[in-house]
């Protein structure tokens, strides 16, 4: 269930999921997990540099209550 949510998230095809297409080569599903596998890195990047912002604005803040 989870891989459909991330799946939906970074608009990837689900149906790569199911291998319900027969006509799809082995290397071509390879080549697009890939091309999705390099997808969820760059989700993963923009997440942590969110998560960077936020626990500066929290450390931030924390000094400031703490003075």
């Amino acid at each position: 269930m989870q891989f459909v949510q991330i799946f939906k998230q970074l608009g990837l095809d689900l149906n790569l999921l199911a291998g319900t297409n027969l006509n799809v080569t082995p290397v071509h599903k390879a080549n697009d997990l890939r091309h999705y596998q390099q997808a969820v890195h760059q989700e993963q990047r923009r997440l942590a540099d969110i998560d960077t912002f936020l626990q500066r604005k929290i450390d931030y803040f924390d000094d400031l209550a703490t003075k």
